[in-house]
């Protein structure tokens, strides 16, 4: 488990889909685990994260990522991607949000 503080001045969480919703204004305390499997040309890397305000301890929410990647050689990579937030229940202007995406990188 990794606890990351994100300073005020960024106010911008490491999760795919909080990066829109969350920003307190005294910074967040970011409480997540990484669970990575890799055997090549695939890897699994799956994200928890759970969000408080630095100032005060309030339950901003959670959020998890799971990616499914797959780097086909050096140049090309296909990725995977799926984003879950749940905002805490007491929170009234936070909804949750769930996203795929599909991703494709090229290295030049």
């Amino acid at each position: 488990m990794h606890w990351r503080r994100t300073p005020s001045h960024t106010n911008k969480p490491p999760g795919f889909v909080t990066s829109q919703s969350i920003s307190p204004a005294r910074g967040l305390r970011d409480r997540s685990m990484l669970l990575r499997w890799r055997k090549l040309p695939y890897t699994i890397d799956a994200r928890y994260h759970a969000f408080r305000t630095d100032a005060g301890g309030v339950d901003l929410g959670r959020e998890l990522n799971l990616d499914l990647i797959y780097k086909l050689n050096r140049d090309h990579e296909f990725k995977l991607r799926f984003a879950d937030f749940d905002p805490d229940s007491s929170s009234q202007r936070q909804v949750p949000v769930k996203k795929l995406f599909l991703m494709y990188s090229y290295k030049v």
